[in-house]
């Protein structure tokens, strides 16, 4: 079972992760809203693609975390409360 630290940690951690998330898809919308206004089209589609790209690499970051730079790197929050090698 987890204890509070490490709860509260993964916790904060999640919640960093749904504001990418969120961040990136208001990006997208304000890009989509532009484009419906003829004359921002261009700025637009580059607003919309940026927002895109956020979702993405925020999407990418929750999936590999660290393991993808180090594959055999311990967890960082077990680090913290102190628990495994350091």
């Amino acid at each position: 079972m987890m204890d509070p630290d490490e709860f509260e940690l993964r916790e904060r951690r999640c919640s960093l992760d749904m504001l990418q998330f969120g961040l990136g898809a208001g990006v997208a919308l304000v890009g989509v809203l532009m484009m419906i206004t003829i004359a921002l089209m261009p700025l637009g589609l580059i607003v919309f693609f940026i927002g895109a790209a956020w979702v993405i690499a925020a999407a990418m970051m929750r999936r590999t975390g660290t393991e993808r730079l180090r594959p055999h790197a311990p967890d960082p929050i077990d680090k913290l409360v102190g628990r495994g090698p350091h």
